[in-house]
């Protein structure tokens, strides 16, 4: 597929480019603009930076003095609420059924199952908590990325945005033994999928743990506490860390979002978590949530 939405890097080509400047004359900087966000009431102070990447939404008026474009910021993100609601509603009112699971029950009979539509409660609850962590990490600086935690949680949660621990019996954990650091028998049970990204292995635990301890306090273990990955602040952590540095399979997601490019591959970038399973709904997912977001990304006044 060559435009994968309004990501696509067809669409991407098609992108006005800044203006280069003229002959012997220097290209003035872009100062970003520190204000406090009126809504926080918390003191901090946010940085906002409008930068390359894909074109503003065309139902959103552009504010005057912008390029018209948004992807990357400096510092923290922040969001506005009435906006992602009002997005997150009218876009999972029409979630289509392509985008659904095909399951087979245990006579092997295989189902067609659409996903669930509409914004309920819990979802919102889920995702008030996703964006939270979201606008308090610092190290996740472009918008491209955070659209694909949030459409990759959708279908490894099966759009409740919860962390999960992958399910089935221990018999079928087996095929993880022997693979991933996992070099004790019930390894591949016991390091089995947990999180928002289903992260696996005892290798994998042991890399979020270290990236966690040098960034925060108290300290965690997920080798002896491996459930402790399903705590939602680790989860997040796991899963900003892990699709940056690509420690779920040994790609990055910036390989298909590149830094300073103004696409995205979404339908590919599900080799960051999974192969190609589900690329499909990844893609579509991803793409909703690039919209929503990028809609409800706080501005400054001009």
């Amino acid at each position: 597929m060559s435009n994968r939405g309004p990501l696509g890097m067809a669409q991407a080509a098609k992108a006005k480019a800044p203006a280069p400047a003229a002959k012997g004359q220097r290209k003035p900087p872009v100062t970003p603009v520190k204000v406090a966000h009126p809504a926080n009431g918390d003191g901090k102070k946010y940085e906002p930076v409008i930068g390359i990447g894909d074109p503003w939404p065309k139902d959103v008026p552009v504010p005057e003095g912008t390029t018209g474009l948004i992807v990357f910021r400096k510092w923290y993100w922040k969001f506005s609420r009435p906006i992602f609601w009002k997005m997150c509603q009218a876009e999972f009112d029409k979630i289509p059924a392509a985008v659904g699971e095909d399951k087979r029950d245990k006579a092997g009979t295989s189902q067609w199952v659409e996903p669930p539509r509409g914004l309920s409660q819990a979802q919102r609850t889920a995702l008030e908590l996703l964006l939270g962590f979201v606008e308090k990490d610092s190290e996740m600086r472009d918008l491209r990325h955070v659209a694909y935690i949030f459409g990759t949680s959708a279908i490894e949660s099966g759009c409740r945005y919860e962390p999960i621990t992958e399910g089935g019996p221990v018999s079928y954990f087996k095929k993880y033994d022997g693979r991933l650091g996992n070099n004790q028998p019930g390894d591949g049970y016991k390091y089995r999928g947990r999180g928002y990204m289903q992260i696996t292995g005892k290798t994998n635990y042991k890399k979020v743990s270290d990236a966690w301890n040098k960034r925060f306090s108290p300290k965690i273990d997920l080798v002896n506490n491996p459930d402790d990955a399903n705590k939602h602040d680790i989860a997040y952590f796991a899963s900003s860390f892990g699709v940056r540095n690509g420690i779920f399979t040994g790609k990055a997601i910036k390989v298909y979002a590149p830094p300073m490019k103004a696409y995205a591959d979404y339908f590919k970038g599900r080799k960051v978590i999974n192969g190609t399973d589900r690329a499909e709904a990844i893609n579509w997912f991803s793409q909703m949530f690039y919209r929503i977001l990028a809609a409800s990304v706080w501005r400054p006044s001009p």
